[in-house]
C-alpha cells in the first residue's frame, strides 16, 4: 500500500492513515507504538515514492524544482518536447531540433522576449568549428574572415558598398577605399606625381595612364638634303626631302645653280613636268615653294610658306623636281630648313 505523506512536514509531525500513526523525525516517517520503519520506494513513471531533495534539487509550495545554478553538476540535458533538447557538459552547449524543426537557433534575448539576436545553423554535415579572434579590432569597420580551417580572424573589409578595404584592378592604379567610406584614393603608379608639359602619356586598354613624360612643346627647326650625283648640265632629275605631314618651309639652299620646285604629291609633279622656267605654276597646281638660284646660295622663304603632303596615307614625303643650270655636270645638293608643324 502506497502512503501519501505531507509535503515539507516539521520534526515531530504526525500522520495517521489506516489506524497507524507516522511521526517524522527530521530524516524518516517512523511508525508509532511499534520499532519497525517505513522506507519509500524509489519514484518512477509507475509507482508513487520518495524522493530524496539536497544538492540541485528543492520541493517547494508542494513542485520539484531544478536548482538553475546547476552547482557541481558534470553535465545536464533538457528535453523540451519531442526530439528537442539543449545539453550541457564539458563540450559545451548543444542545440538539437526535432526533423523539420528548421534547425534550432542560439537566441539572446533584448529587452523583451519579442527583441532578440539569433544564430542559426544551416543544412551542413560533417563538424565544423570556429574560433573566435583572441583580441578586439585594430580599427572601426574591420570584419571577421575565416581561415580554412576555421580560425577567425579581423580584417580590412574588402567588400564594396561604402566600406573598407582595397579593390585590386591589375597592375597599376589598385583603388583603396578608407575603412570609414570617406574616402577613395588611387594606389601608386609608375607614373611620377606632378605637372608635364606637352606631355607624351602611354595609356593602357583600360585608360589608366602607366607612363608620362614632358614633350618637346613647339617643334623645333631641322634641315634635310638630297644629293643628286654627277648631273648633267641642264638635266632635271626627281626626288625627296622628309619634311613633315604639314611643315613650314623656311629656306631652301643649293650647292650649286638650280631650279628647285617642291610639290605636295607625286602626281602634281608630273603635271607640272613640262612647264618651262618662265611660266609661272597655276593656282591649286600643287607646287609648294619653287626657286631659281645662281650658285651656292642659301634662298630664304619670306613669309614662309606652310608645305603639306597629299598621299592617300599622309607621309612625311615632300616630292621635288631639280634642273641643274651650273653650267656643268655637278653633285648638287639640295637643303630645305623647315619646322614640322604635324605629328
Amino acid at each position: 500500500m502506497a502512503i501519501n505523506f505531507p509535503d515539507s512536514p516539521s520534526v515531530n509531525d504526525l500522520h495517521t492513515v489506516s489506524g497507524v500513526t507516522w511521526k517524522w523525525d527530521g530524516t524518516t516517517w517512523l511508525a508509532q507504538g511499534g520499532t519497525q520503519s517505513y522506507t519509500l520506494p524509489t519514484a518512477s513513471s509507475a509507482q508513487l515514492g520518495g524522493v530524496k531533495v539536497g544538492t540541485n534539487l528543492a520541493i517547494s509550495a508542494g513542485q520539484l524544482n531544478l536548482d538553475t545554478s546547476l552547482t557541481s553538476m558534470t553535465s545536464v540535458l533538457v528535453v523540451t518536447g519531442g526530439s528537442d533538447w539543449v545539453s550541457i557538459d564539458g563540450n559545451g552547449l548543444t542545440l538539437s531540433a526535432a526533423a523539420g524543426a528548421g534547425y534550432t537557433p542560439l537566441r539572446f534575448l533584448g529587452n523583451t522576449v519579442g527583441d532578440y539576436v539569433q544564430f542559426k545553423n544551416s543544412a551542413m554535415t560533417g563538424q565544423h568549428t570556429y574560433t573566435l579572434p583572441t583580441a578586439l579590432p585594430t580599427t572601426n569597420g574591420q570584419v571577421l574572415a575565416s581561415s580554412t580551417t576555421g580560425t577567425l580572424s579581423w580584417v580590412n573589409n574588402a567588400g564594396g558598398g561604402g566600406g573598407g578595404g582595397s579593390l585590386s584592378d591589375g597592375d597599376y592604379g589598385d583603388i583603396v577605399v578608407s575603412s570609414s567610406g570617406a574616402a577613395i584614393n588611387l594606389d601608386t603608379t609608375a607614373v611620377t606625381a606632378g605637372s608635364y608639359d606637352n606631355a607624351s602619356i602611354t595609356v593602357d586598354s583600360k585608360g589608366r595612364i602607366t607612363a608620362a613624360s614632358s614633350g618637346s612643346g613647339l617643334g623645333t627647326r631641322a634641315t634635310d638634303s638630297v644629293t643628286f650625283n654627277a648631273l648633267a648640265d641642264g638635266a632635271s632629275v626627281n626626288g625627296t626631302l622628309a619634311l613633315g605631314k604639314t611643315y613650314s618651309l623656311l629656306k631652301i639652299e643649293t650647292s650649286h645653280a638650280a631650279w628647285v620646285t617642291i610639290y605636295i604629291d607625286a602626281a602634281s609633279r608630273t603635271n607640272d613636268a613640262s612647264r618651262n622656267i618662265q611660266t609661272d605654276p597655276l593656282p591649286g597646281a600643287g607646287v609648294i615653294a619653287e626657286i631659281v638660284t645662281t650658285g651656292d646660295t642659301i634662298q630664304n622663304i619670306t613669309p614662309a610658306v606652310v608645305g603639306w603632303n597629299n598621299d592617300s596615307t599622309p607621309a612625311t614625303t615632300a616630292y621635288l623636281k631639280v634642273v641643274n643650270r651650273s653650267g656643268g655636270q655637278q653633285n648638287l645638293v639640295v637643303t630645305a630648313t623647315f619646322v614640322n608643324l604635324e605629328k
